[in-house]
């Protein structure tokens, strides 16, 4: 009976040790660290990684602790960087690279697409179907539009004498949609 009795009181010891470990604290969260990232225009669907990563805890796994800033037009997304508003922006390759040519200290962390984006229209009735058709023609085309345009037409062999370019930034919303128009 003692053996018994002692079976159970060790028995019980350990079931007893076994609840009181599970009691133990949890460890406290570790502090995150703040970040804060410019997006280059109003909160939408190209920025849904960004959104899906936050949501899902990637940055919180990390440490970070993001904001996301909204953009718009107007908005220097590189001097957001440069000015410590943000620690990192999210900016058009060209845009980039123009900042790069003008000296600014600047590094790309990440490149989302591998060929841009960047699409050219006319209307259908313009005789326009590819790009050798813009000879002759007055393109207009926003600032950060200028550099990938020239260097397309550079590849396929057409040079700036045959074309011209006007400037588009005036009108804001051909400048921030990424607007080419010909005339």
């Amino acid at each position: 009976m003692k053996k018994r009795l002692w079976n159970g009181c060790v028995f019980l010891f350990f079931v007893l040790l076994a609840a009181l470990n599970g009691c133990q604290r949890a460890a406290p969260a570790p502090k995150l660290t703040p970040v804060t990232v410019q997006l280059a225009w109003t909160h939408q669907a190209q920025f849904a990684g960004f959104y899906a990563a936050e949501q899902n805890g990637y940055y919180a796994a990390e440490g970070l602790a993001v904001t996301f800033v909204e953009g718009g037009p107007g908005l220097d997304v590189i001097q957001a960087a440069l000015s410590g508003t943000a620690q990192f922006s999210i900016a058009a390759a060209d845009v980039f690279l123009i900042a790069r040519s003008e000296g600014k200290p600047v590094s790309a962390i990440a490149v989302i697409y591998r060929r841009s984006p960047r699409v050219y229209m006319a209307l259908a009735g313009s005789g326009i179907t590819r790009p050798q058709d813009f000879v002759g023609k007055t393109i207009s085309v926003n600032a950060p539009a200028r550099v990938p345009f020239e260097a397309m037409m550079k590849r396929i062999g057409i040079q700036p004498d045959k074309y011209t370019l006007v400037d588009s930034t005036s009108d804001l919303t051909s400048f921030y949609s990424g607007e080419v128009q010909v005339r």
